[in-house]
């Protein structure tokens, strides 16, 4: 039985039940596991990445970051190196192989959008993408406990300072409506 076409919460666990099948089938064929892609196109705008901005940019824990990391190194995509400057830091930057794969990424990735987006004309597929920034901004802000898009708390409560300043937010770096250069990434998923 198919859900009502109004509940828009069980929509979006569809629509992201079948982008990860999907993802998993596209990426598979390349050697690559769904959550890898972003990480490596994150370090396409930005090489040399540190564990600690790699996971803020995906807005994943540093552990989720480590085990991706490793994996990605073992099958050769990136390498790590120690920071120059302070040793304590290691720098995760592409190899060769990783940054022959972006093209593959960006195939796939191309390959989900036309899928996603069939059987909408130009116009439809710029209002899906409008009201999906929107949409993933608003999941974003509500789950860091943020604040709606007229600058209110979730809570009904004023979400700027004594001085009327706008408190900041942490970007997800993944398109999320705030502008950032960690918000590059969604780039390939255009």
């Amino acid at each position: 039985m198919e859900p009502h076409p109004d509940d828009v919460g069980i929509q979006l666990f569809r629509l992201c039940r079948g982008l990860h099948r999907l993802a998993h089938r596209e990426f598979e064929q390349i050697g690559l596991h769904r959550g890898q892609p972003p990480a490596l196109v994150a370090l396409r705008h930005h090489d040399g990445m540190t564990h600690g901005d790699l996971a803020a940019a995906l807005d994943v824990t540093p552990a989720t970051i480590s085990k991706m990391v490793k994996n990605l190194e073992q099958a050769g995509f990136v390498v790590r190196r120690r920071d120059e400057a302070d040793e304590r830091v290691s720098r995760v930057y592409l190899t060769d192989a990783g940054r022959a794969v972006i093209s593959e990424i960006e195939t796939a990735m191309g390959h989900i959008e036309r899928e996603a987006l069939s059987g909408f004309d130009g116009a439809e597929q710029r209002q899906v993408r409008t009201m999906l920034v929107r949409i993933a901004g608003n999941l974003h802000r509500a789950a860091d406990g943020c604040c709606r898009e007229d600058g209110r708390r979730h809570d009904g409560a004023s979400h700027h300072g004594h001085d009327g300043a706008r408190k900041p937010r942490r970007s997800s770096g993944l398109g999320d409506g705030q502008p950032g250069e960690r918000d590059q990434v969604e780039e390939v998923t255009r």
